[in-house]
């Protein structure tokens, strides 16, 4: 008989949280453990059957994070920087793995990130899509054979409501074209040519971004010489699919040792 494994979800009255635990509770070889809300949530105290029917009776949304990550082996995070701090030093009190899906992080904040996998397994993604993952990997070598005679731009368009800008997908495809040169992100990416009033320069790495309706992410890399324009993109068309990549996260994290996890580690 196969041991379930035992997940925590925060952010568990969110649009994600609901998504993730709904795919946990669903799965036979994974069992939801605690489900952490915010201490302004209405469903602060409520139990679980309010928003899922077959969940078990006796479990609650808590905002107490402690209480909610007491049983956990791996806790599933799609917060707020702020809120992960808090919820990081307790997966390490309590040694538990901690599947990270927030954005918005600071470069400082994943190197404390990085220090904190000495003691616990922790795997961060921009994106739980497995197409997005494989992109990335194809935008790498797409830059590195095309070569500077392609300009390369990321155009990316998400809902009206999010908030960070770029998002975690674009930040993480420019990355993909810049390691594929061997050039610093940071150092060639535009961000805003309103304040760059100058030519495109050699490797610069544009980007476009769009914010509007309820779109869930459509992303496109495009590399343009003078002769040909190839264009690699990814709609998603359904945001289980983040769901159902962060609790195959979940799963794979539960058995590694401490060290810092990317999504593409699951799929070598």
């Amino acid at each position: 008989m196969i041991d379930k494994i035992h997940i925590a979800v925060t952010g568990a009255s969110g649009r994600m949280g609901q998504l993730i635990i709904q795919q946990i509770l669903e799965f036979p070889y994974a069992t939801l453990t605690g489900a952490k809300v915010s201490c302004t949530s209405p469903f602060e105290g409520e139990g679980l059957r309010k928003l899922f029917p077959n969940a078990s009776e006796e479990l609650l949304f808590t905002s107490n994070a402690s209480d909610a990550f007491k049983k956990a082996q791996v806790i599933i995070d799609f917060t707020s920087p702020e809120a992960l701090q808090t919820h990081l030093e307790i997966a390490q009190q309590k040694g538990i793995g901690l599947v990270i899906g927030t954005t918005g992080l600071t470069k400082e904040q994943f190197q404390v990130l990085e220090k904190a996998s000495v003691n616990i397994p922790i795997l961060y993604a921009a994106n739980f899509s497995l197409g997005i993952n494989l992109l990335q990997e194809m935008v790498k070598e797409a830059s590195k054979r095309l070569g500077a005679d392609f300009d390369i731009e990321i155009l990316e368009m998400h809902h009206r409501h999010k908030q960070d800008a770029p998002s975690g997908t674009g930040l993480s495809l420019a990355k993909a074209a810049a390691e594929g040169r061997d050039l610093n992100l940071q150092e060639k990416a535009i961000y805003d040519r309103t304040r760059v009033r100058q030519a495109r320069r050699e490797n610069d790495i544009g980007f476009a971004i769009l914010r509007g309706g309820s779109v869930m992410g459509d992303h496109s890399v495009i590399f343009a010489s003078d002769e040909e324009i190839v264009e690699f993109s990814h709609r998603a068309l359904t945001r289980e699919i983040f769901a159902k990549g962060a609790l195959k996260a979940a799963l794979w994290l539960a058995n590694q040792r401490p060290g810092y996890y990317k999504f593409a580690d699951i799929l070598t």
